[in-house]
């Protein structure tokens, strides 16, 4: 079964950076414990100083973020691809750390693939949404 949870963060800063010609983006955020840290992703996806975001990750994957939610601006972004699981894979005898957690995770140039981890994420991302307009209602 596939865990994911979300953590309610406010941007303190949001960067685009270049490097290697190629374009980054990095966002600085405050826990409500006081605790800060940073996370950086490519794409057309902006935060600003002040949004209220949820960061999306998995207990069982903690090096990676796996999706942000916006509040400020209402937009979200999935950083795990709906891709079924390739047959292609080009080292089958190499085995990525998370294969255990996620048997239908493989890793390719294109980055994360798991269908169930991606649902899993559409999942917690629709909950918070929801919640939000409940309160606003």
């Amino acid at each position: 079964m596939v865990q994911v949870q979300s953590l309610m963060v406010t941007a303190i800063e949001g960067r685009r950076n270049f490097s290697y010609g190629q374009e980054l983006r990095e966002v600085w955020y405050r826990r409500d414990d006081g605790i800060e840290g940073s996370l950086q992703y490519s794409g057309d996806f902006g935060v600003r100083a002040g949004n209220k975001l949820a960061l999306i990750y998995s207990p069982a994957i903690t090096s990676h973020w796996l999706g942000i939610v916006n509040f400020s601006t209402e937009l979200y972004i999935n950083f795990v691809p709906n891709w079924v699981s390739r047959k292609t894979y080009p080292f089958p005898d190499l085995i990525w750390p998370l294969n255990k957690a996620f048997p239908d995770l493989q890793q390719s140039a294109f980055g994360k693939q798991s269908p169930a981890l991606h649902q899993a994420v559409e999942s917690v991302v629709g909950q918070l949404i929801a919640r939000l307009h409940q309160r606003a209602a």
